[in-house]
């Protein structure tokens, strides 16, 4: 289906208009895209190529700031124990490491936190 379709022209930052044969569709280009992605990570699932980082980064300050960064999205007060809850979530990669190392190519060191590669689909 995808083989047929023809791009007509951009409607907004949303949606763009495609032919598919003799009719015209109205598509939801970021949903089309991200369910194209996803079905791409799916079929790909376990096969992924490694990016090894140079220097492993440290697991409890990045997920700190993103929790962090998320209440602020969703206006959540600041003053919660945000390190204690990014040390729990350390903890809890941590415990799956050599589960994330064989499927999606996360490879995580327990003795440190640190992670020191990501799958290539990042």
């Amino acid at each position: 289906m995808l083989g047929d379709l023809v791009f007509v022209g951009w409607m907004d930052e949303t949606f763009c208009l495609v032919q598919i044969h003799t009719g015209l569709f109205l598509m939801d280009y970021v949903e089309f895209c991200r369910e194209l992605f996803y079905q791409r990570a799916l079929r790909s699932f376990g096969r992924f190529k490694r990016i090894v980082l140079v220097d492993p980064v440290e697991l409890r300050p990045v997920l700190e700031a993103a929790l962090l960064a998320r209440a602020a999205a969703r206006g959540i007060p600041e003053d919660r124990p945000w390190a204690a809850e990014a040390e729990k979530l350390v903890e809890f990669l941590v415990q799956r490491e050599s589960m994330l190392d064989e499927y999606f190519r996360i490879r995580i060191d327990p003795a440190t936190g640190t992670m020191s590669s990501l799958p290539e689909l990042v």
